[in-house]
């Protein structure tokens, strides 16, 4: 049987019954996603108000890198710490580092990418020159050296994690205003006397804040597992406490004797990442659809 004559300006059947399958497909990861990274977030931050868990920090020599078992649903530590809490304290100290980080880098790259863009000329080169001298330095690199001059507290790795975020973006906010700074309303906007302010904050912020927010949950994914990494190699939170990479290193020891030391936070860690990232890519489809 011969093949059916194309016309031109249509798309063909099967892409057209495949879109709304292919939406179905994003609403699913977009629900799963979310609800696992809800059940993350609420159990980290308000799981110790109503779970009977011990302090992160507490020793027990009765319980040395004992299994899990209804006392301690997850095991306990080197020193009889119990992991549970362990997990949901350095998960609620590693979700507040990573929101906050990418806050203060969306924020001061976003300065610079919409300046950038709707100025354009001298200061749009100045500002994309001083983007590109963050991009040239590895941003783990750069992260270790702050970390390792100002300190491990939390304001401190916040500071040094936001680094990760400037540069994406300064690029991607720029990237964005020079598409819409010649859009009808920013051209009315400009000929009516709005000032570069007024544009940024009336019309190029709210156009582009739904995909800076989708970017943002990409990016949080990415300071979650640099944080893991930070704490690793020992630059992470100071002890006592307590955070996932953290846990990582102190049960890498005790891996063939203990291995719930080592797997309990791989496991929270790979599913927070692995459900904001699936998040994200799911919410960006959708805003596209």
């Amino acid at each position: 049987m011969p093949a059916p004559p194309r016309v031109e300006g249509l798309l063909p059947a099967e892409v057209l019954l495949d879109e709304p399958e292919a939406g179905r497909r994003w609403d699913r990861t977009l629900v799963v996603s979310g609800g696992v990274l809800g059940l993350i977030v609420f159990f980290c931050f308000l799981g110790p108000l109503f779970l009977p868990v011990p302090d992160p920090s507490a020793i027990n020599l009765n319980a040395i890198r004992a299994a899990p078992s209804l006392g301690h649903l997850f095991g306990t530590g080197s020193d009889g710490e119990d992991l549970l809490s362990q997990i949901l304290y350095g998960g609620r100290d590693s979700l507040e580092i990573a929101i906050l980080s990418v806050m203060i880098g969306a924020t001061v790259g976003c300065l610079f990418g919409f300046v950038s863009g709707i100025k354009g000329g001298i200061i749009d080169t100045v500002l994309m020159r001083c983007v590109d001298v963050l991009l040239a330095f590895p941003a783990l690199i750069l992260a270790l050296a702050v970390v390792t001059y100002v300190g491990r507290s939390s304001w401190d790795l916040t500071i040094a994690l936001s680094f990760f975020s400037v540069p994406a973006y300064g690029r991607y906010s720029r990237a964005l205003a020079v598409g819409l700074r010649n859009r009808e309303f920013v051209v009315n906007a400009r000929l009516a006397g709005a000032r570069s302010g007024h544009l940024i904050w009336r019309h190029i912020l709210p156009n582009a804040m739904p995909t800076l927010l989708t970017f943002g949950f990409l990016a949080m994914g990415f300071q979650i597992v640099a944080l893991a990494g930070l704490s690793f190699l020992g630059l992470g939170l100071a002890p006592p406490t307590p955070s996932w990479g953290g846990m990582i290193t102190a049960g890498e020891a005790y891996l063939s004797t203990a291995p719930q030391m080592v797997l309990v936070p791989v496991v929270f860690l790979l599913a927070t990442v692995v459900s904001v990232n699936l998040f994200g890519d799911a919410l960006r489809q959708r805003m596209r659809a």
